[in-house]
């Protein structure tokens, strides 16, 4: 068809060209988005990403650098974490693959030089179809899959409050075993006191001075296998800050005991299906799975409409034997006559059945750490009990009537001795419970990536 060279064709053309553009006006979030909303999600101060990977960024809300708290460890630990840095520059990547989903599909030009009288011709085609029908799933898919990228981050810098949380736990417990410990040997030591002075009366053998000593070599061993405990739960907590290279010396700002710990540790009264409900509603894990399953449904429509593509362009020819020449509009169709894409289709129909089994395994799994965490919990709550409630308050009994009984000269002094290191053991077997209670409670929060604090 002929078009003759006039503003109609100029018109066309500008219109052909607005189509394309206007369909190009797409902004894709920026990784500087992504990360405030993983942020956001957190309920934590916006993660931000080093300039350089030595550096070590201290959070301007920490103001004692000397003393920190778990709160100040899992900041730091969020800003600096090797491993939690790499994958937030992965943002980057996933930016990229937006940016070129919103790509348009770049005009075939062809060039062609008969041997007439005219020696060039030119034909420029656009795929359309790609352009005004698939480009804007394309872009749906790219954002979608850097949305279940983010969740999966999220999930990422939650295990590394987690990890924050049970080392400070740990370090705390070795701590207090360290302060529990000593008091056991104080105590031994009074006991191989009152031994060793009866033994020099001729009032005992030597077999009680001689084990007790014994008794304090052991006790000595195991203070400093709580100093070796202190020491690498310290690399270990550097390490998750990123500060293994330029460490600084820091004490931990907590408190060691259950009742002291405030509403961090509340009782649990939700049921193990409320808590699951919890969690499903709440871990960025299970909601990635639900929106890759969504990017796949528009991967497998894409699949299906990319056997067709219609081009359209203009082309500027000779015409018949002339040697006049014009404008024609060049249309084409990309024919589906060798394939339909079933490959392409078959592909999303099985990420799609993997998404759904990923998912069932998923939930399976967080109901699984969720009643781990609970029967822990429970257990430990028992025995705490049993300490504060039982055995504590009868051996505290027992100390104040021992010490009556040696003032009253009905008893010896090794009584009291006795009962007293008797009471420095239950607190250290304490201390230890009150660790295993704090990791249960601290599991159980990561599963439901809630806070157990907050109404449930």
């Amino acid at each position: 068809m002929k078009i003759p060279k006039s503003p109609l064709v100029a018109i066309a053309a500008l219109a052909a060209l607005a189509t394309v553009f206007l369909s190009a006006c797409h902004t894709p979030p920026s990784q500087r988005d992504m990360l405030a909303e993983i942020s956001n999600n957190l309920g934590k101060s916006e993660i931000a990403l080093k300039e350089k990977p030595s550096d070590l960024v201290l959070p301007a809300s920490i103001k004692d650098k000397s003393r920190l708290s778990a709160d100040d460890i899992i900041l730091i630990a969020l800003a600096n974490n090797a491993e939690l840095q790499e994958a937030l520059a992965g943002l980057g990547i996933e930016h990229g693959k937006m940016l070129t989903a919103s790509h348009i599909a770049n005009p075939r030009l062809t060039f062609m030089m008969p041997t007439g009288r005219r020696q060039f011709e030119f034909l420029a085609l656009h795929p359309l179809f790609d352009t005004l029908f698939i480009r804007p799933d394309r872009i749906k898919v790219s954002e979608k899959n850097a949305r279940a990228y983010s969740r999966i981050l999220e999930e990422q810098c939650l295990d590394i409050i987690l990890q924050a949380r049970l080392l400070c736990a740990k370090l705390d417990l070795a701590n207090t075993m360290a302060a529990s410990l000593a008091a056991e040997k104080a105590s031994l030591e009074n006991v191989a006191a009152f031994h060793r002075k009866n033994f020099e009366g001729g009032n005992s053998n030597s077999l009680n001075h001689d084990k007790t000593k014994v008794d304090i070599s052991v006790l000595d061993l195991a203070i400093r296998q709580e100093i070796l405990n202190k020491q690498n739960t310290i690399l270990d907590i550097n390490r998750l800050m990123g500060a293994s290279r330029t460490p600084w010396d820091w004490t931990l700002a907590t408190a060691s005991d259950r009742s002291s710990a405030g509403d961090a540790l509340k009782p649990v009264t939700a049921s193990k299906q409320q808590l699951l409900e919890k969690a499903l509603l709440s871990r960025p894990t299970i909601r990635a799975l639900e929106i890759e399953m969504e990017a796949i449904a528009i991967k497998h429509k894409i699949a299906t409409r990319e056997i067709w593509n219609f081009l359209i362009g203009p082309s500027d020819k000779e015409f018949g034997n002339s040697s006049s020449s014009g404008w024609t509009i060049s249309a084409g169709l990309e024919l589906p006559v060798f394939n339909r894409n079933e490959g392409g289709k078959a592909i999303a129909k099985a990420e799609l059945e993997k998404a759904l089994r990923t998912y069932e395994s998923r939930r399976n799994t967080i109901a699984h750490e969720i009643s781990a965490s609970l029967e822990g919990l429970e257990n430990n709550q028992r025995i705490l009990d049993t300490f504060d409630n039982t055995l504590l308050p009868s051996i505290a009994t027992y100390v104040g009537n021992s010490q009556k009984l040696v003032e009253a000269g009905q008893e010896n002094m090794e009584v009291t001795l006795l009962a007293q290191y008797q009471l420095a053991r239950l607190k250290s077997s304490r201390a230890q419970n009150v660790y295993q209670y704090k990791s249960a409670y601290y599991k159980l929060e990561r599963a439901i990536a809630s806070s157990l604090a907050e109404k449930q």
